[in-house]
Order: C-alpha cells, then structure tokens, then sequence
C-alpha cells in the first residue's frame, strides 16, 4: 500500500447472481487510508580536517517529519583512512540532543596521519533507513599537526596562553591550550675532567649545564671552595704539586642545585734525590752496594753511571758490585727520571778499593810512669790470603816494647812483632809498650808494616794509620755515648787521685766524684742539669 491509501469493495457471486458489498460500491466504496512514511532527514557538514592524535568531534541534526513517526537510531561509522575498502568500519552511537542534534567522537587514537573514513546513518521507528555518505564513498578527514619542539630563546618562567588554527579551505580546527613554563633547575650537561700533567703545565677543567638563567657557580677541591672560582670553567696556571686534588663544581639557580662528579687532577713531580748514595771504601774482592732514594711521580727510572758513562743493565735503585778490584774505583752516581724529568745524584759517590789497611790505636794519654798498650788491626783484599805480616812500631825514646798478644800468634823479637800463626782476615792484635818516669808532653808512636799477599812477588811496606799515632801525658777527660745514656772517661797517671767536677756555665762547678787511675776511670748515668752538663778532671 502506498499514500495515501486505497478504496476497495467486495462482490459475492453463485454463478447466477451477483452481490456487491458496500451496494453502492460505484460511489461509496470501502477505503484505507495509508499515512506518508519518509526516511530521516540528516543535516551534517563534512568535517574535512583535524589534528594528528586528537579526538575529532562530528555532530549531526537528524529529524523525522512523518506523523506518528520518530528517530528511532543514529550511527557514526569510521576507520583509518583505506583506499582499496578493505578495513572494516567502527561504530558509536551518537548521542542526542536537543533540536535534533546528535554528537559522538572519532577517538583519539584511530586520527592517524593515512586520514579517516566515516558516515552517519540513522533510523525512524517504522526501520526506514537514511544515509549521510556510504560505506563505499564516505566522507574524508586529512590530518595534520604540529607540536612545539623547542625554543633557542630564554623564556621567563610562567604560564602562556596557546591558540592553535589549523584550516584546509573547508574546515578550520581551533585547539587553545598553556604553556606552562617552570624554573628549570640546573642540569649538567657535561662533567669537568680531571687529568695528570708535568708540574708547570697549564690546566683548564669546565661543566656545560642546562637550566633557567642566571646559573652561579661556585669550584671546590677537595671539599674546599676555591675562592673566586666562580665561572663555568676553572683554569690554573703553572700547576704545582699542591694543585693535585678532587675537583668539582656545585650550580645553583632559582630552580634549585647540582653538584658535578669529581674530577681528578694529578700533578707529576719530577723526580729528586732524597737520598744520594754515599762513598765507600772497601777491601778488594768485596761486594759492594749502592743504595739511592728518591721521590717523584711513578714510575722511577734509574740509570747508573761509572765515572760519567752508563753502566749497562744498571736500573735498579741499587747497584751491586760483585768482587770488586782496584780497577772498579772511581765515581759513581745514578741519574734518576719520571715523565716529568731527571736529576743526577750529587756529589758522585766515590769508592775506594784497598788490597791492604793497617789501623793502630790507645788510649789518649799515656802514663809515666806506667804500661801501654796499643790495639792494631790488619785487613787486606778478600780474594787474597795474607802470607807474611811483621809490624814494626817505631817507639819515644825510653821507651819498650814489652809484649804481643792476639791474632796470628804475635811474637816479639828485636823490637819488632812477627807472626807465625794462622792469620785470619780481619786481624787483631795489641802489644805493650813500657813508659818510663819523667815523660812529658805529646809523644808518637809510629806502626810500619810489612806484608805479602798470595799472588804477589815482594814483600811490600805500608804504614799504619794514623801515621804517628800521637799520644799526650796527663788526665784526658773523654764523654762517649753507651748504649742509651752518656759515659765521661778518665785516663791519667796511673796511681793518681782527681776531682771529678760538672757545670752548666763554665763558671759554677760542682764536685762530684773523687777518683784514682788505675788505667781509665768510667762513670755512666751522668746527672743531667738543664740542656747542657760540662765536665772536668782537677788533680787532687
């Protein structure tokens, strides 16, 4: 049935005679009237473009002017754009509102660069359906977009109001929005670097940081601040030994602070010689060492030298001479170097070799009358044995040699002292001397040697050292250290009495012992006064 409707009537027949119900069917037959049934009416304007991952609002008016009749439905269908009609579309029913209108959103998330499809359909209550764009030929939406990256201008922290308008000729999209823009604290970009440098270099260490202006910066070394140090970069020149430390720089704004990772300065001493090697003098055939020590920045390298040339694969800070012979004296020094330079030990060290040393000593002051006795020591070339020795001591006038004992069985004979015993390397003897009465002031006695070592065709002379030995009459008052206190020693006549007499002033004195010679008087835990303590022998 169509509007607006259709009449109609019934006839009844038997085959003979016909019957028409309504009887006046010609004029006044039955009729139905069928009322209009229109699709919905859908007024949209075509949203043609919008914003890269922003919702896309789409309203729509939808009406129905049918009588009896109403929008029942309306559908909001889109995708991603698809040229080729293969993907399938979303839905969301829009919502109504007043007048007619409807609204729903094209989610954030599916408002791709591609673009996006859509169309609406909407539904009376009597199922009529009506279409605004198809499946196949729906509307098109182009998305664009834009974002603020960065800015090369500093920027007073606050907040600003954004207006964004962005129109592709049909549709102008308007996004408002702030831009909150905080106090930047500061953020260090890069760390200042430490380094190690030769003494006298120039250094320069810096911190590039980000953050709201103005940034302050204050350089600390080891957890101290420097005073003035006060820029993004700290420079030392002439760097010394006492500029090596733990740099680092602390940066504040109105934001807040950062403080930067430690940076590490080493300064490289040169080397210097805290030590040197001493001289020596040594009997042939030993082994001799020299020691040196010094400072300066690792590693040390050592080259030692004989006599101003380099002694080959000598680069230790000791050097060992094995069996050393007359032809190994001389001078020898070590030159020691670092990265940061060298320095030669001063003086050279000198070493002697002897093959053969002959020593005499006494006591200081002789008696007269009275008995001395001399202490002699012989030494001679370690590689060598000693085959002949006499020692002839050369006596004052008066004077008698009485008596040897010691190493080598010492004989006297003739006012000399032969040995005929084995005789080892050192050896000791001591020989008596008689002083006869009525000696007085200093007096000498001399000690000549002769000797022959195993390898040697003569006999050979050596004086004994000291050559004389000089010796003085009277009381001789000697201080000497024993173990960890002070002793004074006596020598005088033998038999004699003395007063023992101390001071602090040389002027005051004072009385403490009272003694007599009997060879060498010793007394140890000497009273101490004050800083100094004089001490003298008066004869009683």
């Amino acid at each position: 049935m169509q509007y607006p409707g259709l009449y109609y009537y019934i006839r009844v027949s038997d085959g003979v005679q016909e019957v028409y119900v309504p009887f006046n069917y010609n004029t006044t037959p039955f009729s139905i009237a069928v009322l209009q049934n229109h699709a919905p009416l859908i007024a949209h304007t075509p949203v043609r473009a919008a914003l890269l991952g922003q919702a896309v609002p789409i309203t729509a008016t939808v009406t129905d002017a049918d009588a009896g009749d109403a929008v029942s439905q309306v559908m909001l269908y889109y995708r991603s754009h698809d040229p080729l009609q293969t993907t399938p579309y979303y839905s969301v029913a829009m919502s109504p509102g007043t007048g007619g209108l409807y609204s729903a959103g094209i989610p954030a998330d599916k408002v791709l660069a591609a673009g996006v499809d859509y169309y609406i359909s909407a539904w009376d209550t009597r199922g009529v359906r009506a279409d605004a764009g198809t499946p196949g030929q729906p509307y098109f939406i182009s998305v664009g977009g834009c974002r603020l990256i960065s800015t090369s201008t500093d920027v007073t922290p606050g907040s600003y109001p954004v207006v964004l308008t962005v129109s592709d000729g049909y549709t102008t999209v308007t996004q408002r929005f702030t831009i909150a823009v905080a106090s930047a604290a500061p953020a260090i970009t890069s760390q200042p670097q430490g380094g190690a440098l030769v003494a006298g270099a120039n250094f320069t260490m810096c911190a590039t940081l980000s953050g709201t202006a103005p940034i302050r910066y204050q350089w600390w070394v080891n957890n101290h601040t420097i005073a003035g140090a006060t820029n993004a970069c700290y420079a030392i020149t002439n760097v010394q030994p006492g500029n090596a430390g733990s740099y680092y720089v602390v940066a504040s704004n109105v934001g807040g602070s950062v403080t930067s990772a430690v940076a590490i300065l080493t300064v490289l001493a040169p080397p210097s010689i805290v030590t040197p090697p001493p001289s020596q003098t040594v009997l042939a055939g030993a082994t001799v060492t020299f020691n040196v020590t010094a400072s300066g920045a690792a590693p040390l390298n050592y080259q030692w030298r004989f006599n101003n040339t380099n002694l080959a694969g000598t680069t230790s800070a000791s050097l060992v001479l094995s069996a050393v012979q007359p032809i190994s004296a001389g001078l020898y020094s070590v030159v020691v170097s670092n990265v940061a330079g060298s320095v030669t030990s001063t003086p050279a060290a000198s070493l002697t070799v002897i093959t053969y040393a002959a020593t005499q000593t006494t006591d200081p002051a002789y008696p007269s009358p009275g008995t001395l006795t001399v202490a002699c020591h012989v030494s001679h070339a370690l590689d060598r044995s000693l085959l002949v020795l006499v020692w002839e001591p050369t006596l004052p006038a008066g004077w008698t040699l009485l008596s040897a004992s010691g190493d080598g069985n010492p004989q006297v004979s003739g006012g000399l002292i032969a040995f005929n015993g084995a005789m080892p390397n050192p050896l000791n003897f001591t020989y008596s001397v008689g002083v006869p009465a009525g000696q007085t002031g200093p007096q000498p006695i001399y000690g000549d040697t002769l000797y022959l070592l195993a390898g040697m065709t003569n006999t050979t002379y050596a004086a004994a050292t000291p050559d004389p030995l000089i010796l003085t009459h009277g009381a001789v008052l000697s201080l000497q250290r024993q173990t960890n206190t002070m002793a004074v020693t006596l020598h005088g006549d033998t038999g004699r009495p003395y007063w023992i007499l101390s001071s602090t002033n040389l002027v005051n004195w004072k009385t403490n012992w009272a003694v007599t010679t009997v060879g060498g008087w010793v007394q140890t835990n000497l009273p101490m006064t004050g800083s100094k303590m004089f001490y003298r022998a008066v004869p009683q």
